[in-house]
């Protein structure tokens, strides 16, 4: 889910990495959008993630979850559920839920609040609408609502 935190992606685009599009750097990883709401030409777009000293860091967790993930080739699906099937939209939105219950929120959560949750954190942190709207985040409409 930090990669999607990160990242600012729809749920959809979440759903639709693949492992080819993850490349790691020595000091960024590079994530490679397809086919989105707003890029309905599939100019693709790349996100790069740098590494931190965190213990969330979105690339270390990224890694850490690869090394456990069954071997396929580049061409499958990036997330999996035990079961080892692409995990769809409805198992993202059922896995925050589950993180929310897990944290005691007690609120309305979907999948959705990955991406929102990505921006809010991104203004909090000092972002510029100008460089959350690169990243990932559409329009100021949309950043108007978060």
């Amino acid at each position: 889910m930090t990669i999607g935190l990160r990242t600012m992606c729809r749920p959809n685009e979440l759903y639709k990495l693949k492992l080819k599009d993850i490349k790691f750097g020595r000091k960024l990883c590079w994530i490679r959008i397809g086919h989105s709401k707003t890029d309905q030409f599939t100019n693709r777009k790349f996100i790069s993630i740098e590494y931190s000293n965190s213990p969330y860091c979105p690339i270390k967790l990224l890694k850490k979850y690869l090394t456990n993930r069954p071997k396929s080739s580049s061409d499958k699906p990036l997330f999996l559920s035990k079961q080892g099937k692409q995990l769809s939209v409805r198992a993202i939105g059922a896995i925050v839920k589950r993180i929310a219950n897990n944290a005691s929120i007690q609120d309305r959560f979907t999948a959705h609040s990955i991406r929102i949750s990505g921006i809010t954190t991104a203004m909090e942190a000092g972002l510029s609408l100008t460089q959350i709207r690169a990243i990932g985040a559409g329009t100021v409409k949309q950043l108007c609502y978060t």
